[in-house]
């Protein structure tokens, strides 16, 4: 079977929304019904025009590449229009294939000071896995830290209790470091 990546056009012509299915007019006319009882972007915007929106067919794949092939779509319209896309995309897997294209598809997105916000809330208490702690790590390999952002990062830390096991590893770490002349 084979599935059709679209694109939802606003007047001007600009793609405001990319998304796949088997028959891509019948899903631009279920959009079009249910845009009074979604409340996300995409409908939002549906319930500002008098007519259904133009669209056009950017591919026909395979069913088996259909999930990737919009996502690069995506991705590719997120950074030809920053911030005019309406998609809302579901996390895939970390580590999946997916998730390098799922990461790239929000480049320029624009993030809201409350959306800010609200991440920082959500990430309060939750520990990174093994493998973001490693990519984390490996990413700021060889990065050189200025003194502003150690000066903003001890300032975050006044007042924060340390326990003595992370007092120790740390001391070991500057033990270990100075030992191979790393400052």
């Amino acid at each position: 079977m084979s599935a059709e990546i679209y694109a939802l056009l606003r007047d001007d012509g600009d793609l405001c929304y990319v998304g796949q299915a088997c028959s891509s007019k019948q899903r631009r006319n279920g959009h079009w019904k249910r845009r009074n009882d979604e409340s996300s972007p995409l409908y939002m915007w549906m319930r500002t025009l008098s007519e259904p929106p133009d669209m056009r067919v950017l591919a026909i794949v395979e069913d088996s590449e259909a999930d990737r092939t919009e996502m690069a779509a995506i991705v590719a319209a997120r950074k030809a229009l920053p911030g005019q896309l309406l998609n809302v995309m579901p996390r895939p897997p970390e580590g999946s294939p997916e998730w390098n294209l799922y990461a790239d598809a929000y480049i320029g997105r624009e993030v809201s000071p409350q959306a800010r916000e609200n991440m920082s809330a959500a990430a309060i208490g939750r520990e990174a896995s093994d493998s973001a702690r490693a990519a984390m790590s490996a990413a700021a390999l060889g990065h050189e830290v200025s003194a502003a952002t150690r000066t903003k990062i001890s300032a975050s830390k006044m007042g924060h209790e340390v326990s003595p096991k992370t007092r120790a590893a740390i001391s070991a770490g500057v033990r270990a470091r100075s030992m191979k002349g790393i400052n």
